[in-house]
């Protein structure tokens, strides 16, 4: 009697962990989805972060060089790479405020203290025709050589991308977040 007891409690709580296994292992394979998902987003943003820095320092070491944004570009998608490249929104290069914030205006187009690069403009920077401050080119808004740098008349320079980083599982709310890089540097003064 006692062992027939025995054996039928383990029968039915058989079913009982394998029902719980079940819970707890869709809880645990959400949550490892979910903490890749944010590890992927994180890695987006710090490599969007280092974008911009390595942006702003080419641009500020090239000064008053014509071609200063499209080194800067360059730059930036060298640290990119081509996977995350293929998803910049754009990339800002601006005089910033006095606070170091962008202009209103830029997020969407060039003007006389920025230049707006939509995702073509990383696409043709071998393209010599389309930079160097003439009309029609990339960079005409805020040319590069019109860039004041000296020691009594400091010139920032600020660097903005923009990035729409794309959930991988498809179980994230929505189909992708925006991640921005911003890095503001002071123009090398002219030797």
């Amino acid at each position: 009697m006692i062992k027939a007891m025995l054996f039928g409690r383990q029968r039915t709580e058989r079913g009982a962990v394998m029902v719980e296994m079940a819970l707890v292992g869709t809880i645990l394979a959400t949550l490892a989805i979910g903490v890749a998902e944010v590890g992927f987003a994180w890695r987006d943003a710090s490599v969007a972060e280092q974008a911009s820095r390595a942006g702003a320092r080419t641009g500020s070491a090239m000064g008053l060089d014509d071609q200063a944004d499209r080194a800067l570009l360059g730059s930036m998608v060298s640290v990119l790479g081509p996977q995350i490249t293929g998803s910049v929104d754009y990339v800002v290069v601006y005089q910033p405020q006095p606070d170091g914030s962008m202009p209103s205006g830029c997020e969407s187009a060039s003007s006389s203290v920025c230049n707006h690069y939509p995702p073509g403009a990383l696409e043709e920077l071998d393209v010599a025709s389309v930079w160097g401050c003439g009309a029609g080119a990339y960079d005409s808004g805020w040319c590069p050589g019109s860039r004041k740098g000296s020691a009594e008349t400091p010139t920032e320079l600020g660097v903005v991308v923009k990035l729409k980083h794309q959930w991988l599982s498809g179980m994230m709310p929505g189909d992708g977040t925006a991640i921005t890089g911003r890095t503001v540097m002071r123009i090398q003064p002219e030797r």
